[in-house]
């Protein structure tokens, strides 16, 4: 994955899909909400502190589609490649979005 594992396509997902445990919850997307935000509105569960992209306690896991960071001072170049992106600032790009929480 890139460093914007980040992509610059602009296609928006319908869906994101969130896997916790051994649940999955499929969320519906709002344009413009960060991961964050759908996980919030449909009640999924992602550990937080700053929100602004510093701490990286919302770091999860990218299994498919990409992801948009305005702002990541947490996560370096081997994490972001490994798939993690920071749910506080992820916005999903492409047809498809799948985290992986832990």
């Amino acid at each position: 994955m890139s460093d914007d594992a980040v992509s610059k396509n602009k296609a928006k997902p319908d869906t994101v899909i969130f896997h916790s445990g051994s649940s999955t919850v499929k969320a519906p997307y709002h344009p413009g909400e960060t991961l964050l935000d759908t996980a919030r509105r449909v009640g999924v569960p992602i550990a937080t502190s700053c929100e602004l992209g510093d701490c990286g306690t919302c770091m999860v896991e990218l299994l498919k589609g990409t992801v948009h960071m305005d702002n990541n001072n947490a996560l370096s170049p081997e994490d972001v490649n490994a798939g993690c992106v920071l749910a506080c600032q992820g916005i999903p790009e492409g047809k498809r979005c799948e985290i992986r929480i832990d």
